[in-house]
């Protein structure tokens, strides 16, 4: 039996239809070419980045330049990319062809701020999508692994360092601790301490891109 491989247009065109919170999509080939895109998402300027963070297994952040978002990555493997903007602004999932496939495709896309279920909602839909050009028509024909939204898929922390961050966050929260300290100092009107601090809020703007 020969199969249906759907054009690009119908690919994107089904998940469009199947999950509306899929805002904006795009189409590479194997070689990180695109083949297709909405006509609301220029991503050229901002594939090779992306894809390098999927293909690297150990990228922390994602930066498009054309919407100036910073997403975190959360997971990644051969055919499933998935990161979210902790601003709250959105989420940035891929799903390529499964592996075994004549060819190779990935298809991007933008989901929107509103999509609750996008944890275990979105990345589905678009590897159901994308594996429609080569011709699968149903979840175990595209090779979908489903996401459990009850597990942890941030990248491991090293028991030492999440002991420092949860000591550090103590601290934060310590009306006698960082709160305190910053109060002081601006009682104190000190310049020197006040502009470190200054940088050092900026830094964290920067990080969690808020």
């Amino acid at each position: 039996m020969v199969k249906k491989m759907a054009t690009y247009e119908e690919a994107v065109a089904d998940l469009q239809e199947n999950y509306k919170y899929a805002l904006c999509s795009a189409i590479l080939d194997s070689s990180s070419s695109i083949v297709y895109s909405t006509d609301n998402w220029d991503v050229s300027n901002d594939v090779k980045k992306i894809m390098a963070a999927w293909r690297s297994g150990s990228a922390r952040f994602v930066k498009i330049s054309s919407w100036d978002m910073k997403f975190s990555v959360l997971q990644t493997s051969p055919v499933r990319f998935i990161s979210t903007n902790f601003g709250k602004k959105g989420h940035l999932i891929g799903a390529a062809t499964p592996e075994k496939s004549d060819e190779t495709y990935y298809m991007l896309s933008f989901i929107g701020p509103e999509a609750d279920d996008w944890m275990h909602g979105a990345y589905p839909s678009i590897a159901r999508s994308v594996a429609m050009l080569v011709g699968a028509s149903s979840s175990s024909e595209a090779g979908i692994i489903e996401i459990d939204p009850t597990k942890n898929i941030s990248p491991s922390i090293d028991p030492q360092l999440k002991e420092n961050l949860e000591g550090f966050l103590k601290w934060i929260k310590d009306p006698q601790g960082l709160s305190g300290y910053i109060s002081y100092y601006i009682e104190q009107n000190d310049k020197t301490v006040m502009s470190k601090l200054a940088a050092i809020y900026n830094e964290f703007r920067r990080i969690f891109n808020f």
